[in-house]
């Protein structure tokens, strides 16, 4: 197993702490003439065990690399100094075998349970009070990140409450100063209403677009009724926006423009032209721009759009580069009286705190013959079943709610709709693409 090294240091850990243990108990013993040969053998045997149990020969010298024999040197006259010098030899050894420790934990990814464990109870053999335990619980939250996912997420939350300026000289986050801010604590699976058990936690500190107010680590949930994946805590201020809608008009200037890429407009361009073999009509709602690809090409096929996006800087530079106008909201807020042919809902259901109110306003705002177009992340994808938790999913602050690919055509089956054809993504990895029709149509 990768984490083989990591418990073989701990069982070194383990006897030293229980040989320098031993030679206190003797030293107890004033009485006992023969102490300093006693305390050599302690010694002798604990350092033969580095050779039985850590097969790394250059570890071992660089754990052994003061040789044991000047603190044992000591005249038979003076056998409190022996007793002292060999516990003395005893801490030094502790602390260098927690130095590897801490340097084999920053070499792995995950843990097994079993070391997961193992790691929670040595934790309180690292003083509190210094950088080393604070680098050392962080490396054990990361390991333990699947093993042991709601531990590791309080770890990291308490460590950051204690040293906020923890990332301070971050690579990735250069001066990030922790600040508590709302969350919202989701009780309850938002999808179902089920109750959820912790599943994995994602380490917001080194996804290149993390700030405050999200929290230094996001701790996943899944749900036991629908299967279906939620976070336990998002930002109560994110989940606020968009409560009132306003449109955005173009900003007329001959500099607003971007840098578009052919095949992502090829692509959009076949999603399209799929989607009239189930409805002839040109009336499309997009919910989420994006950077507007789709509403070029759909302009570009005669489509009559309209769209909706909750962010307003995204819906102005959109408004602006193709000069329509986009309604500025959450989804939810969004009214109107029209029907629409096609509805799309590109990567947007993972951001929303309600997705079965929105496919079921979807469904409302469908004609009886109109199709539902989704792109979503799929945690159970084939991208996702060959990367495990290296997929980008898990780096992505944004999310509140991943589905499978069971959960989420369940759900919308729930909604009133029908899967006609399901597709793994070309947009983003380990993400599916459905196109649904409404029942009985």
């Amino acid at each position: 197993m990768k984490d083989m090294k990591c418990n073989q240091l701990l069982d070194l850990f383990l006897i030293v702490q229980n040989t320098s243990g031993q030679i206190a108990d003797m030293a107890q013993n004033t009485q006992d003439e023969n102490i300093g040969t006693k305390v050599q053998q302690k010694v002798s045997n604990m350092i033969r065990q580095f050779d039985v149990i850590l097969d790394d020969a250059q570890q071992r010298q660089m754990l052994l690399q003061k040789s044991v024999k000047p603190y044992l040197d000591v005249s038979e006259n003076l056998q409190s100094q022996m007793v002292d010098a060999a516990q003395q030899y005893c801490e030094e050894l502790l602390c260098r075998i927690n130095e590897q420790l801490l340097a084999e934990l920053k070499t792995l990814q995950l843990v097994s349970q079993k070391t997961a464990k193992r790691l929670i109870k040595h934790l309180p053999n690292c003083r509190k009070d210094t950088l080393f335990y604070q680098q050392f619980v962080l490396n054990v939250a990361v390991c333990c990140s699947e093993a042991l996912p709601k531990e590791s997420f309080e770890w990291i939350i308490d460590l950051f409450e204690q040293t906020p300026d923890l990332l301070k000289d971050s690579s990735v986050h250069l001066n990030y100063i922790y600040q508590p801010t709302a969350q919202r604590t989701f009780t309850q699976c938002p999808i179902c209403k089920g109750t959820g058990e912790a599943y994995y936690t994602a380490f917001s500190y080194s996804m290149i677009n993390f700030d405050n107010p999200f929290l230094p680590a996001k701790l996943w949930m899944k749900c036991k009724n629908c299967h279906n994946l939620y976070t336990y805590q998002y930002p109560e201020q994110l989940l606020e926006m968009g409560q009132h809608c306003e449109v955005v008009f173009s900003e007329h200037s001959p500099n607003h423009i971007l840098e578009a890429m052919p095949i992502q407009l090829r692509s959009w361009c076949d999603i399209l032209n799929a989607l009239q073999k189930y409805t002839k009509g040109k009336n499309l709602l997009e919910v989420g721009t994006g950077t507007g690809e789709l509403l070029a090409v759909a302009l570009e096929m005669e489509y009559q759009i309209d769209a909706v996006e909750i962010v307003k800087e995204d819906a102005q530079k959109v408004s602006n580069i193709l000069n329509i106008p986009i309604w500025c909201c959450d989804f939810l807020q969004f009214k109107t009286e029209k029907q629409y042919d096609v509805l799309i809902m590109g990567d947007v259901l993972e951001h929303m705190a309600d997705p079965t109110k929105a496919l079921r306003k979807a469904w409302e705002l469908l004609r009886p013959d109109g199709v539902l177009w989704i792109s979503t992340p799929n945690y159970q994808s084939s991208f996702s079943r060959m990367r495990k938790f290296n997929d980008p999913m898990w780096k992505e602050p944004y999310h509140i709610v991943y589905f499978s690919g069971a959960g989420l055509k369940d759900l919308t089956e729930q909604c009133g709709f029908v899967t006609q054809e399901y597709h793994v993504s070309n947009h983003y990895y380990g993400s599916m693409e459905l196109i649904l029709k409404k029942k009985g149509n």
